[in-house]
Order: C-alpha cells, then sequence, then structure tokens
C-alpha cells in the first residue's frame, strides 16, 4: 500500500494526501489544448462549448461527460477547501469526482470525434484515471518525517 509521509508544522503534524494535488494536475489538463480546427485551437472547456452548441457530439453520455467539465472548478475548490477543514475523506471524494470526470470527457472525446485531437485529451484520460485511483485507495500507514 501507499506511505502518505506526514509534516510536522509547529508541533502538529499533518498528513500530505496527494489526491488533491494530483486532482488539480488533472484539472489543468482541460485547460490543454483538446481540438485543432482550421487554425483554432480549444481546451476542454471550448470544445465542450464548441461541441454542445454545433451538435456534434450524439451519444448522450459523452454530452453529459462534457457538460461536467464545467463543474471541475466547483469540485476542485472544494476539495482543496475540504483539506484546509482538515476533512480527508471529503477531499479524496471531490479529488476522485474531478478524476471520473477528466477521464470520462477525455474518453468521450477520443471515442467520438478521434480527429484533429491535440494532446489535452490523451492526457487527461491518464491523469483522470491516476486521480481516481489515488483518491479511492486508502494509505494503510502514515511515516512520519521529523525535520
Amino acid at each position: 500500500m501507499a506511505v502518505v509521509p506526514a509534516i510536522q508544522t509547529s508541533g502538529a503534524r499533518r498528513r500530505v494526501d496527494p489526491s488533491v494535488p494530483i486532482a488539480l494536475v488533472a484539472f489543468s489538463t482541460v485547460l490543454f489544448p483538446w481540438s485543432l480546427s482550421g487554425q483554432t485551437r480549444r481546451t476542454g472547456f471550448g470544445l465542450a462549448h464548441a461541441t454542445e452548441s454545433a451538435g456534434l457530439i450524439p451519444a448522450m453520455w459523452a454530452r453529459l461527460a462534457l457538460d461536467a467539465v464545467y463543474c471541475l472548478p466547483a469540485l476542485g475548490g472544494l476539495a482543496c477547501v475540504a483539506v484546509l477543514l482538515g476533512r480527508a475523506a471529503p477531499s479524496r471524494a471531490f479529488a476522485g469526482l474531478v478524476g471520473a470526470i477528466v477521464s470520462t470527457a477525455s474518453i468521450a472525446v477520443l471515442l467520438e470525434l478521434g480527429s484533429g485531437l491535440e494532446a489535452g485529451p490523451f492526457v487527461g484520460a491518464v491523469l483522470g484515471v491516476a486521480t481516481f485511483a489515488v483518491a479511492v485507495i486508502r494509505p494503510r500507514r502514515v511515516e512520519h518525517l521529523h525535520g
């Protein structure tokens, strides 16, 4: 199982949970270029908007996945707030949702559009799955670092 180090801050020990930082990295992939159409590069947000308004993605699950991309800033913010409040379970839950949305939206774009794609959906699929996995796997031990 994963070993999560603890850091010591002013006499109190806090555990460093990797799920939220990796969720923020996964979230950042929607800001990468996802598609290239002519000379227009679109991010994940731009692609979600363009495909919705043009009706390019007929599959309902894929449209829902791309619509869920708009929830990512709120979910990332809630994960950070949960960390600041010391709530590990909600922070992992929000991070897991970020990972699930990023990976599902990325896979939807890869399957439904297929051509003219940039790095965003490929990186998003990998980091989204990794984020979800890190969020659902609970660490067994905590290793304390004394500095």
